[in-house]
């Protein structure tokens, strides 16, 4: 099989990706947010903005979401940005979700904003949505690593992530820190933490990736 061209983050969010399951059959597409979207960013901040802030439980930074807010970050931190990639997830032309890559680099690349904001297609589809992004990850990006981050309790996403083969690279503990209508999880010694759940990074190299297909 011929080895895929290298491609920058501008090269990939210029065109859709599709997501395929295992029998060959597109069950979605990934588009980018890109500057041909621009005109069009207040029409899917909105449900972005409902869908972060039921998950907001999941994020190390917390904060109440607004869709000037949203806005605000899609215009300035994500679709101008040359390290960083948000892909829209479509089932049959209805956004149900988004999934992207953060702190890319020639090196090694981080999952980022995964939700699934609304019901659609197949039970497992955010199965595939990862392991296609993985791919372009690996096959495009060329990366030699990719990493995870989240918290122990969100069982779903750990064992996603185990069965593509990302491994537990460290665990801290953590102490929610709160302000006014803001908050933070901050990384600390166990004997400062206020909370259960731990802080997990999963890292997954080349080697070690599992594709489903």
């Amino acid at each position: 099989m011929p080895q895929c061209v290298h491609k920058t983050v501008p090269e990939l969010k210029e065109d859709n990706i599709d997501v395929r399951c295992k029998e060959g059959k597109i069950i979605a597409v990934l588009k980018p947010l890109n500057t041909k979207v621009l005109s069009l960013v207040e029409d899917f901040a909105a449900p972005m903005t409902v869908w972060r802030n039921k998950a907001m439980g999941f994020f190390k930074t917390g904060f109440i979401a607004t869709t000037e807010r949203t806005i605000s970050w899609l215009k300035n931190s994500v679709i101008p940005a040359d390290n960083k990639l948000l892909f829209l997830i479509y089932v049959e032309d209805n956004l149900i979700g988004h999934f992207g890559l953060c702190n890319i680099t020639s090196e090694s690349a981080e999952l980022d904003n995964a939700i699934r904001g609304e019901k659609g297609g197949k039970s497992d589809l955010f199965d595939y949505v990862e392991n296609t992004i993985l791919k372009i990850a690996f096959d495009e990006l060329k990366v030699r690593c990719i990493y995870g981050r989240l918290f122990s309790n969100n069982f779903p996403a750990m064992s996603l992530h185990k069965r593509l083969g990302f491994i537990e690279n460290s665990r801290s503990p953590l102490k929610l820190v709160k302000n006014q209508t803001e908050w933070e999880y901050i990384e600390c010694s166990p004997e400062e933490a206020n909370v259960r759940f731990q802080y997990i990074e999963l890292i997954l190299t080349r080697d070690n990736f599992k594709p489903f297909n």
